[in-house]
């Protein structure tokens, strides 16, 4: 997923915030979007974390 960009609606929780971590640990840059804000932003907190990692 190198060099791919991946943007999750509704990652805020559940089948979202599983995809964007996936896409983040396989290499994606990830676009977090939700209606929750603040579930949104720990989310997108969470897979640049994984994306650093890479």
């Amino acid at each position: 997923m190198k060099n791919k960009v991946a943007n999750i609606t509704g990652a805020g929780n559940g089948q979202g915030a599983f995809e964007a971590d996936l896409f983040a640990k396989e290499g994606a840059a990830v676009v977090v979007t939700d209606i929750d804000v603040g579930q949104a932003v720990k989310v997108a907190q969470r897979t640049k974390q994984n994306m650093e990692l890479q």
